[in-house]
């Protein structure tokens, strides 16, 4: 299988129950191979990295010229350009949550925030200062929210404002 681009999640049986049969994903510069396990991809074209979670079992992960082994609760990080593989530990339910209909955000960036809300509600999100990129937050949100609704509650920390301007999202 190949994902071309956006997130994907697996729930892959054991290769024991398909004659030793392996299952196979391609993304851009990587290969995951999977053994039967539960794990989840991120490849999106506009991001410096593709990122797999491993939720349960065992997947191998390549690039052509070294592999890994990733453990439940890790994810690898593959650099698009020098193909470099790192691996850490992560907080596998806010990597997964999308799948549950539900944004999780544990200490993030609002721009990381921002990136994720402006692909599910596609709009464009400026940011009028560096330091306001830079500011971490925590919080649990469902899919169902309008986009308006998220960023009131963001607003209300009082560390943040926002302008919709069309398509647009200002963030002051």
């Amino acid at each position: 299988m190949e994902l071309v681009y956006g997130e994907a999640y697996f729930d892959v049986s054991p290769s024991t129950e398909h004659n030793g049969s392996h299952f196979v994903v391609h993304t851009a510069g990587q290969r995951v191979e999977v053994l039967g396990t539960e794990f989840n991809i991120k490849a999106y074209n506009e991001d410096t990295y593709v990122s797999t979670t491993l939720v349960e079992g065992k997947v191998i992960v390549e690039n052509g010229s070294e592999s890994k082994n990733l453990s439940p609760g890790h994810q690898s990080t593959m650099d698009r350009d020098s193909k470099k593989i790192g691996i850490s530990k992560v907080d596998v339910y806010d990597e997964v949550s999308w799948k549950n209909g539900l944004f999780s955000f544990k200490n993030r960036s609002l721009e990381d925030i921002m990136q994720v809300l402006a692909r599910w509600y596609d709009v464009d999100v400026v940011f009028h200062k560096k330091a306001t990129e830079e500011l971490t937050f925590n919080g649990v949100f469902r899919k169902t929210l309008s986009l308006k609704e998220i960023l009131d509650i963001i607003q209300n920390t009082n560390l943040v404002e926002y302008e919709i301007n069309g398509k647009t999202i200002i963030m002051k």
